[in-house]
């Protein structure tokens, strides 16, 4: 595919495949159709996202510098494959369910409010991100680096502190139980 870029567009509940281009920069995506698209080698500089549904997306070597993404549906998709290169992006209430995070450095990244159910980030280094208030429903961390990860609010959490680094990793005490579920303990209140 050739380089064509678009700057400082509004695109609103469009399907991105009938876009002739590759590389936006500074643009807002609102109610934007992205599912099942191929956006192998696309590159999102400083990108809002709004309401819209990746689910399914191929993002082999995809680039997403310092994105925001609210309310988007993001189902299923191995952001493993995405471009590491000045990687950031921040989620807000947005649905991740069943996607992957496998060793992908999120240092640069902010979740809130999201549903992580079922989502993997074994290998994944998360050390200071904030993963405010999400639902973690069989979410996989498997020698994750948390280390001051901040998990305030989240549920659902399941985390194993002898195969993880947690050090200084901040919990909402309503979620400590979760550290604890490998040894089948019984807490009564």
């Amino acid at each position: 595919m050739s380089q064509y870029i678009f700057e400082d567009e509004e695109f609103k509940e469009i399907e991105i495949r009938s876009l002739e281009a590759n590389r936006f920069e500074y643009c807002v995506f609102e109610g934007c159709k992205m599912a099942e698209m191929d956006l192998s080698d696309f590159t999102f500089l400083e990108c809002e996202f709004k309401e819209c549904d990746f689910s399914g997306a191929h993002l082999h070597n995809t680039a997403f510098r310092d994105c925001r993404l609210t309310n988007c549906k993001l189902l299923g998709l191995n952001f493993e494959h995405c471009n590491t290169l000045l990687f950031g992006m921040k989620f807000q209430d947005c649905n991740l369910t069943l996607s992957s995070f496998y060793e992908t450095d999120l240092s640069n990244c902010q979740i809130a409010n999201c549903n992580l159910e079922q989502a993997d980030f074994t290998n994944s280094k998360l050390a200071g991100v904030s993963l405010l208030n999400s639902n973690l429903n069989g979410t996989v961390f498997g020698y994750t680096d948390l280390t001051k990860a901040n998990l305030s609010g989240c549920t659902n959490l399941n985390i194993d502190p002898n195969e993880n680094k947690i050090f200084k990793c901040t919990f909402s005490r309503d979620s400590l139980p979760g550290l604890l579920q490998k040894h089948q303990l019984i807490i009564n209140d």
